[in-house]
């Protein structure tokens, strides 16, 4: 029988989980618990200085959760728990994601104290209701998310964090269960069906991908202003590099401030060729494999004249970033986009040790209900003088 201890919940950790004490001196991650916590939690793992548990009973629940709008949200099998923070006012997730970017950026020593300046995170308009794209699982028979940590299938009625276009589309797809065109093929447990607000409900095909694209329209126009604002600044003669450009959501920015030669990278060869089709002025669009050095030779060819390097990596960020900038020694500013705060700040620790300096960070809430951070990172080059 596993072992429940008493205790309150001190802290958030920088992957989102609660943090609580052992009476031995432990502390334990735990699923859904918040700061000021107090109750009973059951141990689920342990390593040699900390464990994992989740929430046995709340005896006195933090005074900073609201009520859950939610009847699929919970962390055990069969439950949704997409949005671990859904009953947690939006002013203490927002203060408990201030917290948590400024301690990555610390912890990694990329911050530096007057030269990098933490701006207030950027809240989102909706709270709920905000997301304009999804990837729901179906077995062919029900249709939901896989809850977290298994390999069970959660089955939803409704999610309250989709637009409403969205929440439309999935009500549409609950009315064509069962249906045998969604059934799981091969080893697989289920089949996926991509939701966005251009399809409708009749559109929609299994195991088809969408293109990529910003989920929170809201937001998306935040981060576009933004890096407007700061290439507004610099001379249009540069050449500028965006590397996952996708179907050119900043790219359009940058063409639109009449920079005289943009040069675009993707991995995806659909959004390459959607990029290639609007036709923005002074712009290159290649499909390149930007995880490896190999996939770099064009770039090489064309852009080894770019002055500033603009990215918007996938969740797993770009390791490679601290090597590319050795191929590309022209560069002098970066303009990093990032969707995970502790790659971007491994990244950008990295590359400190080349002399680039970290100067500006805007936070960024993307999605109100979880744990995750949009980071938009100016990273300026400094040259070191000969003595």
């Amino acid at each position: 029988m596993a072992e429940i201890f008493h205790s309150t919940v001190r802290d958030i950790s920088s992957q989102g989980l609660g943090v609580a004490d052992h009476p031995d001196g432990r502390s334990f991650f735990i699923r859904g618990a918040w700061p000021g916590d107090e109750g009973e939690f059951e141990i689920e793992s342990i390593e040699k200085k900390y464990g994992f548990a989740k929430i046995h009973k709340l005896t006195k629940p933090s005074a900073q959760r609201i009520k859950n709008l939610c009847k699929h949200a919970g962390f055990e099998a069969g439950k949704c728990g997409g949005c671990p923070w859904l009953g947690i006012s939006y002013q203490a997730q927002l203060e408990q994601k201030q917290k948590m970017v400024t301690y990555a950026l610390t912890r990694t020593g990329t911050f530096e104290e007057g030269v990098t300046k933490i701006l207030p995170i950027l809240p989102s308009k909706k709270e709920l209701g905000y997301r304009n794209r999804a990837q729901f699982k179906t077995t062919s028979k029900e249709i939901g998310f896989v809850s977290p940590g298994t390999k069970t299938l959660a089955p939803i009625e409704d999610c309250v964090v989709l637009s409403d276009k969205n929440r439309k589309t999935l009500k549409h797809l609950r009315q064509q269960l069962p249906n045998k065109q969604w059934e799981p093929v091969g080893r697989y447990l289920w089949s996926f069906l991509e939701v966005d607000e251009d399809l409708e409900g009749t559109q929609v095909e299994p195991n088809v991908r969408r293109s990529f694209k910003q989920a929170n329209d809201d937001q998306n126009a935040n981060m576009r202003a933004w890096l407007k604002a700061k290439l507004e600044k610099e001379d249009k003669n540069q050449t500028v590099m965006e590397l996952f450009s996708g179907s050119g959501n900043f790219t359009e920015v940058i063409a639109g401030l009449g920079f005289s030669k943009i040069i675009a990278a993707e991995v995806d060869e659909r959004a390459v060729e959607a990029l290639n089709m609007r036709n923005l002025p002074n712009t290159q669009a290649y499909s390149a494999d930007l995880f490896f050095p190999t996939g770099w030779r064009d770039l090489k060819k064309t852009a080894k004249d770019a002055t500033i390097l603009i990215l918007d990596p996938p969740r797993d960020g770009f390791s490679r970033l601290h090597q590319f900038l050795d191929e590309f020694k022209n560069l002098k500013k970066i303009f990093y986009i990032s969707c995970d705060t502790k790659n971007f700040a491994n990244e950008t620790r990295h590359i400190k040790k080349q002399d680039w300096f970290l100067t500006e960070v805007q936070p960024v809430d993307q999605f109100p209900q979880t744990a995750h951070v949009e980071i938009l990172g100016e990273i300026v080059k400094k040259y070191r003088t000969c003595k």
